[in-house]
């Protein structure tokens, strides 16, 4: 149940099925957390810039 949860909440933060995939086949863990939600900001920032500008 908590890994449903888990792919269940990273999909509601936009995250890949494929992001999603590769972390939870990563052993590291946190650390590949922590790097896809900066990631992710990174481009939800993106987003944001994008639609600013239209």
């Amino acid at each position: 149940m908590q890994r449903l949860e888990l792919i269940n909440y990273l999909r509601g933060l936009n995250f890949s099925i494929k992001q999603i995939k590769q972390l939870l086949n990563d052993q590291k863990g946190s650390d590949s957390l922590l790097l896809l939600f900066q990631k992710q900001i990174e481009e939800n920032d993106a987003q944001i810039a994008d639609l600013k500008q239209k």
